[in-house]
């Protein structure tokens, strides 16, 4: 090699060395923060480690994709990527069990952890196939995909329903709870359906009325009178009812100027992360300080499969707020916290954005130039029958117990196939452009050896 030639790396190389520091710096700011004291009480074994292990192992997965990415890009092999995913995800482990306080460290994240830097790895490793598929595994994408989000929105249609359980069921006022200071007032009365809420354990058929009125479709109305109470900067529950294994079954809680309300959905029985319904500024007319023997507020809160609603009245003044519960809204059961609804423009902001990029991939693979028989009608053919194929996605919803999906919904999800078809077009123009005489590559014959009878 001549002296004083530097070989740079290419620049996807490069890019992914960045990506890989990015990575793991990411990977040890969201893992390495000292938990909560007392949580971690899983054993490494255990396969469901938490009541959300579902998320958590999603979770997990999505944060190691970018680690996968990087190591693909950076010229890494398939086996060392393995290794290198397995080693850091066993540090990380590690360093939780002995060195951070607060955090479980199990066998299965180590597993969800290596998987998820595979994803972003063969991601990247069959780029093309998913950016350029030809006809038949075009079709093959937009089809699993379109089955892939029917599922997703079933499965957010049975996480968000109302799924009451237990045997025994226990009432529990202005209890003390997590670890927090219990509610700061007195709870006059308390009632569901009309019947009494007692601050001590339900008999068996108190516990089957409240679960068949939770659970039907009617809903059940939960009725409070709570007087000389003040503001709070924590979750302090009002009132709560529970089961045998102290499990959540209703609860109303107050937070700052807020009112909180939620009840125990099918999120809960697949270990993902639930919702609870907020009515804000329900205690804005409260006065700061210790509420009178005399000052109460009356709150009703009704809970439906397919619409919570609240009320409170304070001296008069009537507040009340509706939030209407569509299968749309089941991204917030695979968020890292818990998500509170209600019903303001903001919520249905995020959820027309959710089912805008849910669908975009369908109408990307549906309406690929790979799919195209006749260019004359190459951009309506394939879109319509997209369209009309991902009707279903939005039906599950109400077919399962939720409110119907709102004309905004649906215009998004259309939009979102739109888009994908699109890009998808855009995308095929610039495969099929002529490179430009700059980037094209000329690939010389092999030379001959030359005729003896040339030389001289």
């Amino acid at each position: 090699m001549p002296l004083g030639r530097v070989h740079h790396a290419a620049p996807h190389v490069r890019l992914g060395r960045v990506l890989v520091v990015c990575a793991l710096a990411g990977i040890g700011m969201l893992t390495l923060r000292a938990g909560d004291a007392g949580t971690a009480v899983s054993t490494p074994t255990c396969l469901v480690c938490s009541d959300f292990a579902l998320v958590d192992a999603f979770l997990n997965v999505l944060l190691f994709i970018p680690l996968g990415i990087g190591l693909r890009l950076s010229g890494v092999s398939g086996g060392r990527a393995i290794v290198l995913a397995i080693a850091t995800s066993a540090c990380v482990e590690v360093l939780q069990a002995f060195v951070i306080s607060g955090r479980d460290a199990t066998v299965i994240d180590v597993v969800t952890n290596s998987m998820g830097a595979m994803t972003g790895y063969y991601a990247i490793s069959h780029g093309a196939l998913l950016v350029r598929p030809p006809r038949a595994a075009a079709r093959g994408l937009a089809g699993a995909w379109v089955l892939l989000c029917t599922a997703v929105m079933a499965l957010s249609s049975y996480g968000l329903r109302s799924r009451p359980g237990g045997d025994v069921y226990f009432g529990q006022l202005a209890r003390a709870l997590g670890g927090h200071p219990g509610f700061p007032g007195k709870v006059i009365d308390a009632s569901i359906n009309g019947q009494h809420l007692p601050d001590e354990r339900l008999g068996p058929e108190e516990t089957a009325s409240v679960r068949r009125a939770l659970a039907a479709r009617a809903g059940g109305t939960l009725d409070l009178v709570v007087t000389a109470f003040e503001r709070t900067s924590w979750r302090a529950p009002i009132v709560r009812i529970a089961d045998e294994n102290q499990n959540e079954i209703a609860v109303v809680t107050v937070e700052n100027e807020d009112l909180l309300a939620g009840e125990r959905l099918g999120a809960n029985l697949l270990h993902l992360r639930p919702v609870m319904f907020r009515q804000r500024r329900a205690l804005a007319g409260v006065p700061v300080g210790r509420m009178t023997e005399t000052d109460t507020l009356h709150v009703r809160v009704h809970f439906a499969p397919d619409r919570v609603s609240m009320r409170s009245i304070h001296r008069g003044a009537l507040l009340e707020s509706h939030v209407d519960v569509t299968a749309a809204a089941g991204w917030r059961l695979w968020a890292p916290r818990l998500m509170t609804m209600d019903g303001s423009a903001t919520d249905r902001i995020l959820d027309v954005i959710w089912l805008f990029g849910l669908l975009l991939p369908a109408g990307y693979w549906g309406c690929s130039p790979a799919n195209r028989r006749h260019e004359s009608r190459a951009a309506i053919r394939p879109l319509l029958l997209t369209m009309v194929a991902v009707v279903p996605v939005l039906l599950v919803g109400p077919w399962m117990g939720l409110m119907a999906a709102t004309a905004a919904q649906w215009f998004a999800a259309w939009a979102g196939i739109v888009a994908g078809a699109v890009l998808a077009g855009y995308t095929g123009r610039s495969s099929t452009r002529a490179p430009s005489p700059r980037n094209m590559s000329v690939r010389l014959a092999p030379a001959r050896p030359i005729p003896s009878s040339w030389r001289q």
